[in-house]
């Protein structure tokens, strides 16, 4: 056995040797919804906008507050009374205090609060859509890149066993050219054949693991973990396009969220329409 053959399978052993998990797509899926971190943000924000969807940032609710006026005057005054008394008062000071809670509620408002309302109950719809959407691409690239890998790692084992043959196609050149069967330029082409099909070999390794690094990133895990993945999947034969076309127009996140768009620049017209109608407001304040 040549050097070629040995360093390839000595790569092969080691490489193999290394392996510290079996990986399936399932397991791979998984481990992106738990710690991609676009998806985590995403999350964050659908919370936020379901915390938003509420009567009180609609503008339906009374506003409550605590108003308070002072006074406060310092006098010098200087009378003189009919009986010819002089009176003085030199500071003589007056304090006054009055304070109290205020209610302000808007009645009417040419039902913007109402058109608000609505704006964030279809704002909390968009957040899903996209966090859908996040989910689907987060998937959708987890699983590209691993039945690339899938599809990597059955190339090099082909490469292999082009690899064996090249060496045996040298071994006999250079038997055939021993005996006198063969011209020296046989074997130099078995050489070169050989020697491209290292070339290939290498290119493909290091393609490889490029994969697996790029799958690492994804999974949102340190990039020097190396793992194996499953060469055999099941291929769903039900799958039918008129079918699959008609759920897309329905189900698709990135169509729903343009319909949700639609949907909250017409809210938004509505609240600009309602500028146009007068306001309502009660006004009222309890002293304490």
């Amino acid at each position: 056995m040549n050097k070629l053959l040995s360093f390839s399978i000595l790569f092969l052993f080691v490489f193999n040797s290394q392996s510290q998990e079996l990986l399936t797509v399932e397991e791979a899926v998984k481990i992106a919804l738990e710690n991609n971190f676009q998806i985590r943000l995403a999350s964050n924000e659908l919370e936020i906008d379901q915390t938003q969807v509420s009567i009180g940032n609609a503008g339906m609710l009374p506003t409550v507050g605590i108003a308070g006026t002072t006074n406060s005057s310092i006098q010098n005054s200087s009378q003189t009374r009919a009986d010819g008394n002089l009176i003085e008062l030199d500071d003589a000071r007056n304090n006054n205090i009055n304070y109290g809670v205020v209610m302000d509620w808007t009645i009417f408002d040419g039902f913007r609060m109402f058109a608000r309302h609505d704006q964030l109950q279809e704002l909390e719809k968009l957040g899903e859509a996209e966090l859908q959407q996040t989910i689907l691409e987060r998937v959708s690239d987890v699983m590209i890149t691993y039945y690339d890998m899938v599809q990597q790692q059955q190339q090099l084992a082909a490469l292999d066993s082009t690899l064996v043959i090249s060496e045996q196609r040298l071994e006999l050149a250079q038997n055939r050219f021993t005996i006198g069967k063969s011209s020296k330029l046989e074997v130099l082409n078995a050489q070169v054949d050989m020697n491209t099909d290292r070339t290939e070999m290498l290119r493909q390794q290091e393609q490889y693991r490029n994969t697996m690094i790029r799958l690492n990133q994804i999974l949102a895990r340190d990039p020097q973990i190396i793992f194996e993945v499953i060469e055999d999947f099941e291929v769903d034969q039900d799958l039918f396009l008129p079918e699959l076309e008609a759920m897309a127009l329905q189900q698709n996140p990135t169509l729903q969220a343009q319909v949700i768009n639609n949907n909250i620049a017409k809210l938004e017209l509505k609240q600009v329409k309602a500028g146009r109608y007068p306001s309502l407001v009660a006004t009222t304040k309890l002293p304490v």
